[in-house]
């Protein structure tokens, strides 16, 4: 199954993220941030965990999505993927030795047009870049 793709957009980046559930949607959507920023296969070797108290909405997607770019810009660490149990995420990522250059400089996934709630199969998440 395809995991997200581009749509077209006039300014930044329009990408639709695909998943039978929200928690896929979700992990979905941390690979597709990740694949926009860096395109080269990564290995992982750190993993982080975060606390999500209430259900999964567009806006936490968001907001997950958000804290990738942030964690790449401040601390050279791509989180790809990520685990939902019990609210709670598990991200799973790289950790770079030294600066790279991104392939595209996503500067943040925005709420503008983000639906309410998730769309049965697939969320629409714009990205400034």
């Amino acid at each position: 199954m395809i995991k997200y793709k581009i749509l077209d957009n006039t300014a930044d980046i329009l990408v639709r993220v695909y998943g039978e559930d929200s928690s896929i949607i979700l992990s979905n959507s941390i690979y597709a941030v990740a694949s926009l920023i860096h395109r080269k296969r990564l290995k992982e070797n750190i993993e982080h965990t975060e606390r999500i108290k209430a259900e999964i909405t567009p806006y936490v997607v968001v907001d997950m999505m958000n804290f990738v770019i942030s964690e790449f810009e401040t601390n050279r660490t791509l989180y790809f993927s990520c685990e939902l149990q019990d609210s709670v995420v598990k991200l799973k990522g790289h950790r770079f030795a030294r600066s790279i250059k991104p392939s595209n400089s996503v500067k943040a996934a925005t709420y503008h047009n983000l639906p309410a709630h998730l769309v049965q199969g697939h969320l629409d998440i714009t990205l400034d870049i």
